[in-house]
């Protein structure tokens, strides 16, 4: 058949048929014609067919009698060669070729057969693309699009024309196809979408036989579907909710009798289910709410969740090392029934648990902790590295929280992890915990501590083990630095009266990880501490001028008790 008749048959289906002459008369269409015959075209599309077929014929395995009749047949030549001016198609190649009869025949090559043609179609839109002018795929591009428009408008007008058979005289329906023609004869697309709407109004504006709803329409590309809408949206709460789906079912799944099966399934694995629906509806009563229908390659998938398993909050200890509050619940029931239990769906869980019940015989199996991987929290961290420095026969114990009732009991045997990083950093683990215990903060943990950071987190727990508690430092000198020359004479000078009493304090600041820590030290001593060599310093102080810095160095009074006190508050950075 000739490219041009293809084209057109191709442009010009069903409600738009009539308009074949006028799309053939069109400048667009007189140039696509232009284009395939001048310069041999034609025999240029014969030759892209012909090499279209023996690269599919050689990378395929099919008989030699199979190819030469499936090519002979008029039905599949006039599509491969609508598929050199049209491009690829938008569904399966399957639905336009006549393979039925052949895969009949020849059985084993049914999978084959297809492919077959789909090697084709690759291989004609390789070869456009690099050996066709860039003028003429602009053209066939704009032949593509007024098909998708006219197809469109076909579907859609006759899903309308039944539509108002149904709420208008018959004549009014005829009256709408001859507007519809004229308005497509004169090419004039934006109007006949315009009429598409009018028509699709009057449906929706039709009397209901219930005055609480009226009509409305929905348009999904080539799709239209007449849907109800409350004239009071509130009375929506007082009726029944259902969804109607009508499911492509995958194979993974098809050994499964129902839906329900399958839901259950789900439930029992807790992973969700994906299935891609031919149809989704969804309904208030008997009311039709809303609808939609798959299409390629957008498909409709339908989602569904596994419903958790219910869990009760209980307290994990294990040995003198590890106590937790966890959840105890089924993750995963297995195809013989065994059921997982383990705590990883609770949000604020610092440890991790798993094991293995067995509900017939009532026994317990491969009872372990794992490592929450994206944690960076202490705790975590710490009773983990606990857990793996265990050794030997351990008792552990579920209590549940509520009414202390204790629901799993037994003994855990494990070997120690010989891990000598893990030895080393258990410690200091336990050191920012009490830290965050001390202050009521959480760290937000590196990858690994710096020596500095370490030396640190030593001195401030140091410190909150005395916080606010004194610590004895009878015997020691310590040293003040000085500037303001008036607070200088004056310390200097009335230190050498008897009875006269100070304190010293100084302020420090510690940073670590993602806080900072302020501390004052004071000073306390139930006798003054005298100040060494003051005679000195008396003959300094007349040479001494306003800012400049002296060093007193206090020297414990023999007998006195000698105090420092640490108050330490913690901040953000």
């Amino acid at each position: 058949m000739d490219p041009i008749q293809i084209l057109a048959k191709g442009l010009t289906t069903g409600l738009t048929s009539f308009i074949k002459n006028k799309i053939t008369n069109e400048k667009w269409f007189r140039d696509v014609v232009s284009f395939i015959r001048k310069d041999n075209y034609s025999r240029e599309v014969t030759n892209m067919f012909t090499a279209a077929i023996a690269d599919a014929n050689s990378q395929s395995r099919l008989p030699e009698n199979l190819v030469k009749e499936l090519l002979e047949d008029p039905q599949n030549r006039e599509e491969v060669f609508r598929w050199i001016i049209e491009g690829e198609p938008d569904d399966s190649p399957k639905v336009d070729l006549n393979l039925d009869p052949y895969m009949e025949r020849y059985p084993r090559h049914q999978d084959e057969t297809l492919h077959f043609f789909y090697i084709v179609i690759k291989r004609m839109q390789n070869y456009k693309v690099t050996y066709w002018p860039p003028g003429i795929l602009q053209i066939l591009s704009k032949v593509e699009n007024m098909q998708t428009r006219l197809n469109t408008i076909d579907h859609q007008g006759k899903e309308i024309l039944k539509m108002l058979g149904d709420v208008q005289p018959r004549n009014s329906s005829i009256q709408f196809r001859r507007a519809l023609e004229d308005m497509l004869y004169e090419m004039n697309l934006d109007g006949v979408e315009q009429q598409l709407k009018k028509a699709l109004l009057t449906v929706s504006n039709t009397e209901h036989s219930d005055p609480n709803w009226k009509y409305d329409w929905l348009i999904d590309g080539k799709n239209i579907s007449v849907v109800e809408k409350p004239v009071n949206p509130e009375i929506l709460k007082d009726l029944e909710k259902k969804i109607v789906v009508l499911p492509d079912i995958p194979k993974e799944f098809r050994r499964f009798a129902d839906l329900n099966e399958i839901i259950e399934y789900g439930k029992r694995k807790q992973i969700t289910i994906e299935l891609p629906l031919h149809e989704f509806r969804s309904y208030a009563g008997e009311h039709l709410l809303y609808k939609q229908v798959s299409k390629d390659p957008e498909q409709l998938i339908m989602s569904i969740p596994p419903t958790p398993f219910p869990h009760v909050e209980c307290t994990l200890t294990i040995g003198e090392q590890i106590k937790s509050m966890i959840w105890l619940q089924v993750v995963e029931i297995l195809d013989d029934d065994t059921r997982i239990f383990s705590n990883r769906n609770q949000i604020d869980r610092v440890i991790e648990y798993e094991f293995r019940f067995d509900p017939a015989r009532e026994t317990i199996a491969e009872f372990r902790l794992v490592p929450i991987n994206e944690s960076n929290l202490v705790e975590a961290s710490l009773l983990f590295f606990r857990y793996l420095l265990l050794e030997g026969e351990q008792e552990f114990q579920l209590l549940l929280n509520h009414n202390n009732v204790v629901i799993l009991e037994g003994i855990l045997t494990k070997d120690r992890e010989e891990d000598i990083s893990i030895e080393r950093s258990t410690p200091v683990l336990e050191c920012l915990f009490e830290i965050e215990c001390f202050f009521k903060i959480k760290f937000q943990m590196p990858t690994r501590l710096t020596e500095t950071e370490v030396k640190r987190i030593a001195e401030i727990v140091r410190i909150i083990r005395i916080n606010n508690l004194e610590e004895d430092v009878s015997g020691y000198t310590c040293s003040a630095y000085y500037s303001d020359l008036e607070t200088l004479k004056k310390i200097v000078y009335e230190e050498m009266d008897e009875g006269t009493t100070f304190q010293l304090y100084d302020d420090a600041r510690i940073t670590l990880l993602n806080y900072c820590f302020n501390m004052r030290i004071h000073f306390i001593s139930d006798i003054p501490p005298i100040i060494k060599d003051v005679e000195i310093l008396k003959k300094k102080l007349e040479l001494l001028s306003q800012g400049e810095t002296v060093n007193l160095q206090f020297i414990s009074t023999e007998g006195a008790q000698n105090k420092l006190r640490y108050i330490m508050i913690c901040g953000e950075l």
